[in-house]
């Protein structure tokens, strides 16, 4: 995807299997300042000891099991967030342990978008001179309300923390099934996953 000009940035999971292979992929491609962390909080191993033995974030083989962003979670006592923040924080360590200079920081299943995770990844991005985050999808279909106003309430708080962010984000069929106006001067953002098909390709 990079090498023909398909992609402009992509992130990685620090306790992904494939982690290590990534890695030698990106410095091998001359990827490092393209690479931002895929914060994982569901259905891999926890890096941070502690937090395994928390069941609000782990099952018991220490495996994070946070759910999906659609019932968020608005609530998370002192200990629980500090037990994130450790996690968040040794995912970038491993990451910058391989030479990776994170450019930026999004989440698997956008699970930073949880009402009390944003505020620990925002957090723990700012003390880690991590500069973007990734916004709440924008580029959407009609929703209730409700939503509308949760994802106001979540911009409003990415701009309070003055993290960089895109004007525009959602994924390809966000674009064209909402025919989104772009005007010249907005930033955008396009989510893709790329896939090997059949063909190889």
């Amino acid at each position: 995807s990079f090498q023909e000009g398909l992609c402009s940035s992509t992130s990685i999971m620090a306790n992904g299997a494939s982690f290590l292979e990534a890695v030698d992929l990106i410095h091998s491609n001359g990827l490092v300042r393209h690479v931002g962390l895929h914060l994982v909080l569901s259905g891999r191993p926890a890096l941070s000891e502690p937090i395994r033995r928390c069941r609000t974030f782990c099952d018991d083989d220490g495996t994070l099991n946070v759910r999906n962003a659609d019932r968020p979670v608005f609530y998370l006592s002192s200990s629980e967030r500090r037990l994130l923040g450790d996690e968040i924080r040794a995912q970038i360590a491993r990451c910058r342990s391989r030479d990776l200079e994170l450019t930026h920081l999004d989440s698997h299943r956008h699970l930073h978008h949880h009402w009390a995770i944003m505020k620990v990844v925002l957090e723990v991005a700012k003390a880690e001179g991590i500069q973007y985050v990734r916004r709440i999808r924008n580029v959407t279909t009609r929703e209730s309300s409700l939503r509308a106003l949760y994802k106001r309430l979540l911009d409003r708080r990415l701009r309070e923390a003055a993290v960089l962010t895109t004007t525009l984000f959602g994924s390809i069929e966000d674009y064209i099934s909402t025919r989104a106006v772009i005007r010249r001067d907005d930033d955008i953002e396009v989510m893709v996953h790329p896939r090997l098909s059949p063909t190889g390709h």
